[in-house]
């Protein structure tokens, strides 16, 4: 009966052990699979680190290109804007300065006008003075001829009124003779 017992132990304890093995075994075996799992986790997980990495960089570079072109952007557009003004304030010198010699031309040629037309006005005046002082000579010479033509005909009449008498007192003369 001992023997039986020791069998029977033996047996269950080899069932136990076999049992034991076999869920050694799973365990084993799971266990590898978690392993091999967790290695492909991290291993995606060490993909994905450096996929983010780039990822980050790419972005950086990315943003450090569009603040350079914005930058580079401003830039232009402030020295643009500059070069506007600039260009605009040149102008607007050149316009006034245009505007300037525009009114001093304008008032050369207006002053040049004037002593123009004071010059004509003179010249008028004094014109009008030479015609008046002609017209005065004309007009006293056209009387002293007519004061000579009335003292050339007084005289040609008296001589005329002379000779007459003469000539009377000689016919006088010869009739008073003749007697």
């Amino acid at each position: 009966r001992q023997a039986e017992d020791a069998r029977q132990r033996e047996t269950a304890l080899a069932s136990h052990l076999a049992g034991t093995e076999q869920r050694l075994e799973t365990l084993s075996a799971e266990l590898a699979t978690r392993q091999a799992d967790n290695e492909t986790l991290r291993k995606a997980e060490q993909r994905l680190a450096t996929r983010l990495a780039e990822a980050e960089s790419l972005l950086q570079r990315h943003r450090d290109e569009a603040a350079r072109v914005a930058d580079e952007h401003q830039q232009a557009m402030q020295a643009r804007e500059a070069e506007h003004r600039e260009k605009l304030t040149r102008e607007e010198q050149r316009h006034e300065s245009a505007e300037t010699r525009l009114m001093a031309l304008l008032d050369q040629a207006r002053q040049e006008r004037q002593a123009q037309e004071k010059a004509a006005a003179g010249r008028e005046e004094q014109q009008e003075k030479r015609l008046a002082r002609q017209e005065s000579q004309l007009q006293e010479a056209r009387a002293r001829l007519a004061e000579e033509e009335k003292r050339h005909r007084e005289t040609d009449w008296a001589r005329r009124q002379a000779e007459s008498l003469a000539d009377t007192r000689h016919h006088e003369q010869a009739l008073l003779q003749a007697r």
